[in-house]
């Protein structure tokens, strides 16, 4: 799991990435990035319109994570993201790779 300072927990936050963030989106995920001068900061999110079951839809937010927190020495400095995975996929790892 990616770590506490490594994640977006603020709705202020949230908002601001979503509102001002540089958009860029794929078949099965949408994302939005603000630059800062902070450290790296992430948010998965997966709506029921995706996965019903919240097992499903916690199983996809981890494997995000997961992949975010493998890669996170390869990411830019001061940079929040928020990410939207849009459909169902088992090898969301893959694509999340592909785009960052």
């Amino acid at each position: 799991m990616l770590k506490k300072i490594n994640r977006i927990s603020r709705e202020t936050e949230i908002k601001e990435v979503l509102k001002d963030g540089r958009y860029l989106h794929t078949d099965f995920w949408m994302r939005k990035v603000i630059k800062t001068d902070t450290d790296r900061k992430f948010l998965v999110i997966v709506s029921k319109k995706v996965a019903k079951l919240a097992v499903d839809r916690n199983r996809m937010k981890r494997l995000a994570y997961e992949v975010i927190r493998k890669n996170l020495e390869k990411l830019p400095e001061g940079i929040r993201m928020v990410l939207v995975v849009k459909k169902p996929y088992e090898k969301i790892g893959d694509e999340i790779v592909g785009g960052l």
